[in-house]
């Protein structure tokens, strides 16, 4: 007998059919994991966001309930991944593109030594990351050499670390021939190669205005690689580390890049981080700089309102600080409840450091004895007698232990030490909600440098 659909029929058919179809058929990805013979109940799936502390969590995959295939019905842009497995720590990456049908096996105790895959280019990033894995003595031993307060500059750092540059540079050169161009692993491994030729040079002003043009600031790909954070980082650490320098190196970066592109928020709040850094000279006025310029009056308007708020409060403050040219007068009682004067402090000295710091504070622990070091040989250095205004900025701290941290750091020649009540104006008015913060100040108590770090204040005098 013949039958006589009507559309609405038809329509209802074709629904039913497509409900009926395995959701898995309409996955942009797969993720198919076997294991055999491992200790770990569970593995977590992230995606690499321009470092591994911007991740994107994917999925975890609970072992004892055989839950071995992660998908997405989400179109993916295409970047690196990872495995982590939580006890061990361990991490193996791969590359993942949209559509892509990827199986992994592992088994034993050594992951990354039997990592297999179903896709060609993943076995060779695995056999590239088992190369890594054979220079972690190299790493060991220069960790070890920065602990005992070595130092390396950007040549020596390179020449530290020559064998196993290009061991891995040689490896990629070779894998980049037979991996598709478009693929993220090819942008990632170009990417590293063209870092590894570079070697941050303050005074190769050609060169370093070259290294930024080999790298697409706005391509989506590298944005899911750690690789753009590492070519920012190279690239401002070849400028001085002064203000005014580094706002030049802002302008070229924030410029290239795209406000539009996924990117770029990323690429504004790195570079922001940087200027903010207390070992750059005059930090506060190059972050001004940039959060105002490519932040606030950004014509993407990309910042969501929340932020862009406290980015506005943020450089009403800097702003506030920078227009201040004397340091607010500070006027507590010492330790023996004597009665000391900033203003009146300063004009014994040539100039004097302000040290916001609290005893129950571990970075100040160990910084405070680096400053003081760095200023007893600065006096020394240039002949010019530097006083320490010292505030505890910790209300809770007993005076047993304030007196016990000036003794324990013998922070006596040249020292007021006072102390902050609990509300006190000052703390808002040098903006000492953190510890430890220096400021200089020369003898008619006019600020000199802001927020300045035992590095920063070294590079100050050496400009005078």
């Amino acid at each position: 007998m013949k039958r006589n659909y009507n559309t609405n029929t038809i329509k209802l058919l074709i629904l039913i059919f497509l409900l009926t179809i395995n959701v898995k058929l309409f996955a942009q990805y797969q993720i198919k994991l076997n294991v055999s013979n491992i200790t770990e109940t569970s593995v977590q799936i992230r995606g690499v966001l321009f470092d591994d502390k911007n991740y994107l969590a994917k999925d975890t995959l609970n072992f004892a309930k055989k839950q071995f295939i992660s998908s997405s019905k989400t179109a993916i842009i295409g970047g690196l991944y990872y495995l982590y497995f939580p006890i061990s720590k361990t991490k193996i990456y791969f590359a993942l593109e949209n559509k892509d049908t990827i199986a992994i096996n592992i088994s034993g105790k050594d992951y990354l030594a039997s990592v297999k895959s179903n896709k060609v280019r993943n076995n060779v990033f695995f056999d590239y990351q088992r190369l890594e894995r054979s220079y972690n003595w190299l790493d060991s031993a220069y960790a070890k050499e920065l602990q005992l307060q070595k130092k390396y500059n950007f040549k020596q750092r390179a020449e530290f670390f020559a064998e196993k540059t290009k061991a891995l540079t040689d490896f990629r050169k070779k894998a980049l021939l037979s991996i598709p161009a478009n693929n993220v692993l090819h942008v990632y491994f170009r990417a590293l190669n063209q870092l590894d030729e570079w070697i941050p040079d303050r005074k190769n002003f050609a060169g370093r205005a070259s290294f930024l043009k080999k790298f697409d600031l706005n391509s989506k790909k590298i944005l899911f690689t750690p690789v753009l954070k590492e070519v920012l980082y190279e690239y401002y650490s070849s400028f001085p580390l002064v203000s005014d320098s580094l706002m030049k190196a802002m302008d070229q970066v924030l410029t290239v890049a795209n406000c539009k592109e996924k990117a770029y928020p990323f690429i504004f709040d790195y570079s922001s981080k940087i200027v903010s850094n207390r070992a750059i000279l005059n930090n506060g006025k190059s972050y001004a700089y940039v959060i105002e310029k490519y932040g606030i009056n950004s014509p993407c308007k990309f910042l969501d309102k929340n932020i862009l708020s406290s980015y506005k409060k943020e450089l009403d403050k800097l702003k506030m600080q920078n227009s201040n040219l004397k340091a607010p007068n500070i006027i507590l009682a010492d330790t023996l409840k004597k009665t000391q004067n900033l203003h009146e402090f300063a004009k014994q000295y040539d100039f004097t450091v302000l040290i916001f710091y609290a005893p129950s504070c571990d970075h100040c622990q160990k910084e405070i004895p680096i400053m003081e070091e760095t200023i007893a040989n600065l006096e020394k250095q240039f002949n010019k007698r530097i006083g320490r205004f010292a505030i505890c900025n910790d209300p809770d701290s007993n005076n047993e232990d304030w007196s016990k941290f000036i003794r324990t750091h013998e922070l006596n020649t040249n020292y007021a030490h006072v102390k902050l009540p609990n509300e006190s104006k000052l703390r808002e008015l040098y903006d000492a909600f953190s510890t430890p913060i220096y400021f200089l100040i020369d003898s008619d108590a006019d600020f000199l440098a802001r927020r300045i770090s035992p590095v920063s204040i070294k590079r100050y005098f050496l400009t005078l």
